[in-house]
C-alpha cells in the first residue's frame, strides 16, 4: 500500500513538473518580456 501510494505520488510530481515546463517553454516562446517584468 505504501509503495505503491508513493510510486503514484512520485508519477504525479512528475506528471506536474512535465506540464509546468511546458508552460515556461510556450511562455518563453511567446512572451519573454513578461518574464523579465516578474
Amino acid at each position: 500500500m505504501t509503495g505503491s501510494s508513493i510510486c503514484v505520488t512520485y508519477h504525479m510530481l512528475m506528471i506536474i513538473e512535465w506540464k509546468l515546463e511546458i508552460v515556461n517553454i510556450d511562455s518563453n516562446r511567446q512572451a519573454p518580456a513578461f518574464w523579465d517584468s516578474v
